[in-house]
């Protein structure tokens, strides 16, 4: 496999890279990778090519937070691997991801990273922040129920439209389960509708 970092000089990217290299040899199968520090956010895969580019200006990157940094580049790997799959969908590819990291090891960097960020959310939920806050649980769900009842409790104190609960109930149904084969279509299909619905 062949690696590829395209980066300013700073600490900052030296770090980031540092955690790349270290984690991307035991976990995909593409044979080039390409990390790009830079201003933008986002993952592109062809063939055996994958490129991530990861925003610099991020706080946890900004802040040397290197638990949040590794966590961050291992979830952009993996999520590399799961774009082959065609679903389309970063809310449910990022789900399907972390359910992967939580069972190999990196639950605990899962829980803080995804803790850290909610915490800072405004109270008053939209239906984009009211998936988001939802995200943790649904990936740690009937692998660590203890966090998964951690994020539902953190989930309780915001603020939100009353009929979210009920329009996202037979989407998180599937979504805490296994996310395998038919589960995900009809994932895709309920997720899209449920945006169609809110207008957002």
């Amino acid at each position: 496999m062949r690696l590829v970092v395209k980066a300013a000089e700073c600490d900052e990217a030296r770090l980031v890279s540092k955690i790349f290299y270290e984690e991307v040899n035991n976990i995909t199968a593409f044979s080039v990778v390409e990390l790009v520090l830079g201003d933008e956010d986002e993952i592109s895969v062809s063939d055996a090519h994958a490129r991530i580019s990861m925003d610099m200006r991020n706080d946890f990157i900004q802040e040397r937070d290197e638990k949040a940094i590794r966590f961050m580049v291992v979830q952009k790997i993996f999520l590399a691997n799961i774009k082959r799959l065609e679903i389309g969908e970063q809310f449910i590819e990022e789900i399907m991801a972390n359910k992967m990291l939580a069972k190999i090891g990196y639950e605990d960097a899962l829980v803080y990273y995804y803790y850290t960020l909610i915490s800072k959310m405004k109270h008053n939920l939209g239906f984009e922040e009211f998936i988001f806050v939802n995200l943790p649980w649904l990936s740690l769900y009937g692998i660590d129920n203890y966090d998964a009842g951690v994020f539902l409790d953190l989930k309780s104190r915001f603020g939100y439209k009353k009929n979210y609960e009920r329009d996202t109930k037979e989407l998180f149904e599937l979504l805490k389960g296994d996310m395998k084969g038919h589960d995900v279509t009809k994932a895709v299909r309920l997720f899209r509708g449920l945006y169609a619905g809110n207008q957002i």
